[in-house]
């Protein structure tokens, strides 16, 4: 994390940090089974790395434990909350296609929360801490959605 900060602190660059969270994984894994609910996380993570790959700049993604992830973007260019707007749509929009997982057609939505560094604030952590309550203000607002910091 500090290679990120310090490479936007020198280019005067934004993060884009978004929360990821899958809507209807424990229904999965309670009807199907957790080899099934690993194999889903395990598709989930293929097609963020395909949606993600022809982005430039810095970006990476890490799954965080159970069904939620965390993607950090910085990008060549400047950031503007349109610009991971259009990153976090391409990710809903991926991951809301049906998986066909062992002869069995499976779809989950995606709730995700975003921030942005230092837009939404001067320390880094807690620009994180802002885009996971992003995400829960997504899951409470009716799931598959995408909210930012700065529209709560």
């Amino acid at each position: 994390m500090k290679v990120i900060a310090d490479e936007a602190r020198k280019s005067g660059k934004a993060i884009s940090f978004l929360y990821l969270d899958l809507d209807g994984f424990k229904m999965v894994n309670d009807s199907y089974g957790h080899e099934t609910g690993d194999l889903l996380l395990k598709t989930v993570a293929n097609r963020m790395r395909k949606c993600l790959q022809d982005i430039t700049g810095y970006i990476r993604f890490y799954r965080l434990g159970g069904d939620e992830f965390l993607v950090i973007y910085l990008p060549d260019f400047d950031q503007s909350i349109e610009e991971t707007s259009i990153s976090a749509n391409l990710i809903l929009s991926s991951l809301n296609k049906t998986y066909h997982l062992e002869g069995k057609d499976i779809t989950v939505g995606c709730s995700i929360g975003g921030a942005i560094w230092p837009q939404d604030d001067p320390d880094l952590f807690t620009v994180m801490r802002y885009a996971d309550e992003a995400l829960y203000v997504s899951k409470r607002s009716g799931k598959n959605r995408i909210t930012f910091k700065s529209s709560i």
